[in-house]
């Protein structure tokens, strides 16, 4: 089983497995949409296995910033891999209980998109 993705600006696909964050050899640099079309696109591909989880997110998750200007993404990885074995419900409800107690009053400026796939 295998996943393959192609990026056009958005934040390469992260893979957790038992726990940790699973980057691929050669992260390829991506691309923003509707620069210089057409456009070659980089891609790429992750093995799976069982117990897999993949995670796709806008770069409003990855770049929220918290009343500090510190980005969220360090604190998104942390929320995933601590709580990676339990159902993927779960994992959403405490990425986005993550990302308010995080971002205190600053505003949010931009979407906050987040996708998972447990693979079985």
């Amino acid at each position: 089983r295998e996943v393959k993705y192609a990026l056009a600006g958005q934040p390469y696909p992260l893979l957790v497995r038992s726990g940790v964050l699973v980057e691929p050899d050669d992260l390829p640099e991506s691309l923003p949409l509707g620069v210089n079309l057409p456009a070659s696109y980089s891609s790429g591909v992750f093995q799976l296995q069982a117990g897999d989880l993949v995670v796709l997110v806008s770069d409003g998750v990855v770049e929220l910033l918290n009343e500090d200007d510190e980005p969220f993404a360090e604190s998104f990885v942390e929320c995933l891999q601590t709580n990676s074995s339990e159902d993927v419900l779960t994992i959403l409800n405490r990425i986005f209980q993550s990302i308010d107690e995080f971002k205190g009053n600053s505003d949010q400026v931009d979407d906050l998109t987040v996708v998972m796939i447990r693979v079985y």
